[in-house]
């Protein structure tokens, strides 16, 4: 996104909840009524109860044989796990989920599991067990489970797992003090709206507030979301004045996810329209005490070109923006500061993949201790000249 990307608010409609309600700028958050922050509750309470449910659950990947449809003794349909003898009782939305799989619609279904009649639970039985048979017999499907014998969904084994606690803990992370409002959530899926605390904003001074609403679900209800807005207020009733949305990021569960692309997905998508104070500058600055001191500093690229990877091209993107750094600040010179600093330039001018993966480099190495500073000053000064010189394209 560019910087007309930046969110910028309109509308004064909220200027009355200004005027008559005592707003929270004491706790870092101006355009919130007191009376409604009162209400919200901080990332490690929403966290607390996503860790109360995720001690109830569990998951399975098995296929249609050993989960079959059967009924209890009280004559009740169920799914057994014929490995253990379990017995789950799928919520309406795994059984839908299960409707699907066994291509026999919705309302037949419902109609029969809601039922008292044993007889209607005997035939909901035989409505999937013909269904099921249709089905390839060693499919795995993904069966999500509760300890208390709920079955919550039933997915695809390509389902991709994102965790509503990573992405709570990843929030918290991205949006330090924030605050959960307008919050839903449970052991399934999540959903509200995030406040962003007016200190750590690059425009602190805004006369609009800024928040991430966000949602998540683990059982196939919704896709991951992420959408910041601006807002002029928010009233003592939550009610939320002149906001103005900006655009959303969207993913489907589909897949293997890749956790460092995904982070870097939601947090460049959220300060690309309300922008953040960089976190992590002091430990970005102590990089550069962290000092090459052996020539060429070559050899340090070649050698996180090979640890990480790197093709000649972008690793050459990489040079050219090493030699940017210098120009735009001798403090650069031959230490990791630069290093770091060029990496994160040159992915500006490639492609979104490799954005990311050098803006994810990047953190790795901002990161590094002591130790495993020298382990890298190590292995690059190990490397032969012609190896250095292989791996970067210098060689004729």
């Amino acid at each position: 996104m560019s910087n007309s990307s930046v969110l910028v608010g309109s509308g004064n409609n909220g200027d009355f909840v200004h005027q008559h309600q005592e707003m929270s700028a004491k706790q870092d958050f101006r355009n919130v009524s007191k009376k409604w922050l009162d209400k919200c509750i901080t990332f490690d309470q929403g966290l607390e109860k996503l860790y109360d449910g995720r001690s109830q659950t569990e998951d399975f990947e098995a296929t249609i044989t050993q989960f079959r449809p059967a009924l209890t003794d009280s004559g009740r349909f169920v799914i057994r796990d014929q490995a253990s003898g379990r017995d789950f009782r799928p919520t309406h939305h795994a059984l839908n989920q299960l409707s699907r799989w066994a291509n026999v619609g919705n309302f037949l279904p419902n109609k029969l599991y809601n039922s008292t009649d044993t007889q209607d639970h005997e035939t909901l039985v035989r409505v999937f067990e013909n269904g099921l048979r249709h089905l390839d017999s060693d499919k795995n499907l993904f069966w999500r489970c509760r300890q208390d014998g709920t079955l919550r969904a039933v997915l695809s084994n390509r389902y991709m797992e994102v965790n509503n606690e990573w992405f709570l803990k990843t929030l918290q992370e991205i949006i330090p003090g924030g605050m959960l409002s307008h919050w839903r959530g449970d052991s399934d899926t999540i959903y509200g709206n995030i406040l962003i605390p007016d200190s750590i904003r690059e425009e602190s001074d805004s006369d609009y507030g800024g928040m991430l609403s966000i949602g998540n679900s683990e059982v196939g209800t919704r896709h991951l979301f992420s959408l910041p807005s601006v807002f002029r207020a928010i009233c003592m009733n939550g009610c939320i004045w002149d906001q103005k949305k900006g655009e959303s990021l969207k993913m489907r569960h589909n897949g293997e996810p890749d956790y460092e692309v995904l982070y870097v997905a939601i947090r460049q998508n959220l300060e690309n329209q309300i922008p953040l104070l960089p976190r992590g500058i002091g430990q970005l600055l102590d990089t550069r005490a962290k000092k090459w001191d052996s020539g060429s500093i070559y050899p340090l690229f070649a050698a996180l070109a090979t640890e990480f990877k790197i093709a000649r091209e972008p690793i050459s993107k990489v040079l050219g923006a090493y030699q940017e750094e210098l120009l735009a600040a001798d403090s650069s010179r031959n230490n990791l500061f630069g290093v770091i600093n060029a990496f994160t330039r040159a992915g500006q001018g490639l492609s979104n993949e490799q954005w990311y993966s050098f803006d994810i480099i990047g953190g790795k190495l901002a990161g590094l201790s002591g130790n495993e500073w020298d382990g890298l000053r190590n292995r690059a000064r190990a490397m032969k000249t012609e190896t250095v010189d292989k791996v970067l394209g210098l060689a004729s």
